[in-house]
């Protein structure tokens, strides 16, 4: 019903009925107010290139090392060119121009073709960028991807961490467990010490152990977010090292409630917008300095 309607409008009247205020367009404070700022406001075309979810693999493997991406089985415009008989499982196949559609095959027994094909055709056909105007999305080709899934070694789904970069510099980590099973959350300032706020999921029961690897994702992500006032950078620790998730401009739309409010403000606090003429730096600009190796 809100698609005709100006963006602007669009993201005043969602903020307004999730947070019961309007967004302070002129002086965004919080975080979630600078994430919807965003959306009309700062549209730096790294923002799209960094979003596709093939594209960014290039410029990852390029800034930090081919090492640290996820292998791509295959890519495509159509579910009916999709090679099953030549793929191997475990693998997740996905959208690239969208987020959460994912579709997980861990054996044989989970491939059915036709309803794999219908639910990728709905995907493609949706346009993800007008439901939160999340202006990045709207350029990037409706693809589809299959990707070689990673799996620890009991054979579930690696823990996430979300990697909050303002200005080059880490501030805080997100720790997401069981994400597709019973998801707890939980966060961490650049010391890993625990912090006390929630956002969405109810939080990780048990204490967390700082990841082995977390000195060599927290130079990854540092060095991805680099040119960048604000980027979340999402890794993944496994036995056979750090792998980059994605690249968010837009974390949980800039809807998700902090509890308490008033860790929104302090996340907020890190990010110092960028000035008009730092929007639209080229993307090879970014990781050129030799201070920040490529790998690690």
């Amino acid at each position: 019903m809100l698609s005709p309607l100006p963006d602007r409008f669009v993201v005043q009247v969602l903020y307004l009925r999730t947070m019961g205020r309007c967004v302070n367009m002129d002086q965004p404070r919080t975080m979630t107010e600078k994430i919807n700022w965003r959306k009309i406001e700062q549209r730096d075309p790294r923002f799209t290139a960094y979003s596709d979810k093939v594209e960014v693999k290039k410029l990852i493997g390029e800034l930090v090392g081919v090492d640290h991406v996820v292998p791509t089985l295959w890519v495509g415009n159509s579910p009916d060119d999709l090679p099953f008989d030549s793929l191997e499982p475990p693998y997740v196949i996905k959208t690239t121009h969208s987020t959460n559609n994912n579709i997980f095959i861990r054996c044989e027994s989970d491939i059915d073709r036709s309803s794999i094909r219908a639910r990728l055709q709905s995907w493609l056909d949706h346009d993800h960028a007008i439901v939160l105007r999340e202006w990045a999305y709207r350029a990037i080709p409706r693809r589809i991807m299959v990707e070689r899934m990673l799996l620890t070694d009991t054979g579930r789904v690696p823990d996430d961490y979300k990697f909050f970069v303002f200005g080059g510099r880490v501030r805080f980590v997100q720790f997401d467990h069981d994400r597709f099973g019973d998801h707890t959350r939980a966060f961490f300032d650049a010391d890993w010490h625990r912090l006390p706020v929630a956002v969405l999921y109810p939080p990780y029961p048990g204490e967390v152990r700082r990841p082995e690897r977390f000195d060599e994702m927290f130079a990854v992500a540092e060095t991805i977010g680099r040119g960048f006032d604000f980027v979340r950078v999402d890794l993944y620790e496994t036995e056979e090292g750090v792998h980059f998730g994605e690249t968010t401009f837009y974390p949980g739309g800039g809807l998700d409630r902090f509890e308490p409010a008033e860790w929104d403000a302090e996340f907020g606090r890190h990010w110092q917008i960028a000035g008009r003429e730092q929007r639209t730096v080229a993307a090879a600009e970014i990781g050129t300095d030799p201070a920040f190796p490529k790998r690690f």
